[in-house]
Order: C-alpha cells, then structure tokens, then sequence
C-alpha cells in the first residue's frame, strides 16, 4: 500500500508538470504581449527556455505581469564519489509588478515551480525526483543613453536551491538616426549561476540584431566560464548562447 501511494503520488505530479510545461508552450503565447526564448551551454552546464509574457496595466507606467515559463536544465557536478550529471525539465508561474519609466523598466515578484530533477552517475546509478518550490525573480533595464541600455536581472529556485544573475551593457553601433528598420549592437555581459554542488561564472561579448524598429531581438553572446564544483576542483571552457525576443 505504501509502495502504491508513493507511484500514484510520483504519477500525479508528474501529469502536474506536463500539463503545466503543455499550456506554456501551446497555450500561454497566444494571449502573450512579449516571448522570450533562448538557449546557452558552458563547460558542463545549459538551459533552454520560453517564456511568454502577459500584462495588465494599473496605470500610465504600472502593471501586474503574468509570466509562464518552460526550461530544461542540465549540469555536471563532482565530488568525493565522481561525477554526477544532473537534469530538471522545469515549468513554473510567476505574477509580479513592472514599473516602466522614461528610460527605466523594472520586473519584480514570485512565481511557482514544479520540476522534475534526475541525477545519473557514470556507473549509471540513476536519482529521480520531483520537486516543488518558490522561486523569486527581479530585472532591470535602464537606457542610460539613446545608444546604451544595461541589462541586470536575478532568480531563485528554491525547489533545487538553484541561482542565476546576470549583468549586460549594450552598445547601439548602426542606424544612429533611428531611420532604419534594424540595428545592430555589441556590448559585453558577465553571468553568475549554480547551486551548493557547483557554481559557474561566465564573462563574454554579445551581439545583437535588432528587427521591425526594436520589437524583436536576436542576440548572440558567447565567452569564457569557469566552474568550482564545491571547492572539490574547477574547470573552465567556452560558452555560448542565442536568445529570441518579440513584443507584440
């Protein structure tokens, strides 16, 4: 009985995460005013995403956002016993406030993630788990001139204690006049990221092309990251990572 509750708990969470992964990806774009989508890879860790945005505006420069999102993250871990890859298909819904200014816009508030965490050794010794948390998430962009915007945004998920911070100047380098309908930027970016088993830093360069006047964005980075799986070793290689973004 005790085996029969555990399978039929285990099952439940897992049509839970399906469904949930299912309405963002088909369901949640359809009524989105922004997508985001994207992929990076390091050394030993990656992630890619979609996340649609919706928003209801308060006022002239206040509004509750709505913010669905699928990803699937994977990592390399290393300590005492050897080497552990782990990966978490994740889906999770978030609602926060977005104040937007002149030149300033700025996201803030929680969200609720449901994930599904396997570890697998070298030996093939397999972990399943499902796990269910809070995660919190904040992002700021400035356009500090017409030419250059910064970019600074964080989360956390406490399901698997996992973070990520990011910091990014962009510099505009083509269609000065704003008469064209895209542009071209470079700037540089710099990423913080991991949870108690490892932690990765990555620095590099970006490069985007921005379409229809600003509405969308495809921006490439790619650089350096450097890894310490929790003070058992290091490692470092190159990154890269490709992000779509669309207002509608």
């Amino acid at each position: 009985m005790a085996w029969n509750a555990i399978i039929e708990s285990m099952s439940a969470k897992r049509a839970t995460f399906a469904a949930a992964a299912a309405w963002i990806l088909l369901i949640a774009p359809c009524a989105a005013r922004e997508t985001v989508t994207g992929f990076q890879g390091g050394p030993s860790t990656g992630e890619d995403f979609v996340a649609p945005i919706m928003s209801l505006k308060l006022d002239t420069k206040s509004s509750v956002v709505v913010r669905p999102t699928a990803s699937y993250v994977y990592y390399g871990t290393r300590d005492d016993t050897g080497a552990m890859m782990t990966t978490a298909p994740q889906a999770s819904f978030g609602i926060g406030y977005r104040f937007t200014g002149t030149k300033l816009v700025f996201d803030i508030g929680p969200a609720f993630e449901v994930l599904s965490q396997e570890r697998k050794t070298l030996i093939g010794k397999t972990t399943d788990q499902m796990l269910m948390g809070a995660a919190f998430a904040t992002h700021l962009y400035y356009q500090a001139t017409p030419f250059t915007s910064i970019n600074v945004a964080a989360n956390y998920d406490e399901a698997n204690g996992y973070s990520w911070s990011h910091a990014a100047i962009k510099e505009r380098v083509t269609d000065l006049e704003f008469q064209n309908a895209w542009a071209l930027l470079l700037g540089a970016d710099l990423t913080e990221q991991g949870n108690t088993a490892v932690r990765q830093l990555s620095a590099g360069g970006l490069l985007e092309f921005a379409f229809d006047k600003g509405e969308t964005a495809l921006l490439f980075r790619a650089g350096c990251a450097w890894l310490d799986f929790a003070g058992q070793s290091s490692n470092a290689g190159a990154y890269a990572g490709l992000t779509l973004s669309q207002r509608f």
